[in-house]
């Protein structure tokens, strides 16, 4: 087994960021602008307000906690998997391969097209998915990774969902 480093498909990454940096923008606008300033308005007192901003907030924080979990840079070795984030290269981790238990491949589907993806499993969860939509050289990665494939398994959307959220856990 050779040492191999991801390489991101430049359109799908850069439409990723810069929707996470228009969310990022637009929740900034609408916190500090708007006329229902957040420093205007008492947010214990009225409720409205204190759901629209908690909804805000919230939506703002999935979207940047979607772009460190999805973007990394992927190198595997032969004995650990090294993921690290590209806007923020401290975010960094090196999983063991004798951690995990092992992988199974889905087909994701979007509007347009299905994508097929790796979930990397531990313990019934996920700990890494990449998928071919993201990265160019998806193929050779999943080729090189040193753990057990159980093939490919069709889950349905909503299903996919509930163990993207980690409601459901995965087994053999």
């Amino acid at each position: 087994m050779k040492e191999i480093t991801s390489s991101y498909k430049i359109l799908f990454f850069g439409l990723f960021l810069l929707m996470t940096i228009v969310a990022t923008f637009l929740s900034y606008y609408i916190l500090f602008n708007s006329p229902i300033n957040l420093f205007e308005v008492d947010l214990w007192g009225d409720g409205d307000a204190r759901v629209a901003y908690f909804v805000i907030l919230g939506l703002n924080g999935f979207m940047i906690h979607r772009f460190i979990k999805e973007c990394a840079f992927i190198r595997i070795e032969k004995k650990h998997l090294y993921l690290s984030n590209p806007i923020f290269p401290f975010l960094r981790k090196r999983i063991s391969w004798s951690e995990l238990d092992f992988f199974i491949t889905v087909d994701e589907q979007s509007r347009y097209r299905t994508n097929e993806a790796i979930w990397i499993i531990k313990d019934g969860k996920i700990i890494k998915r990449f998928s071919s939509l993201f990265y160019s050289n998806y193929k050779e990665l999943k080729k090189n990774i040193p753990i057990k494939n159980k093939g490919k398994r069709p889950y349905h959307f909503f299903d996919q969902l509930i163990i993207l959220l980690g409601f459901k856990k995965i087994y053999k």
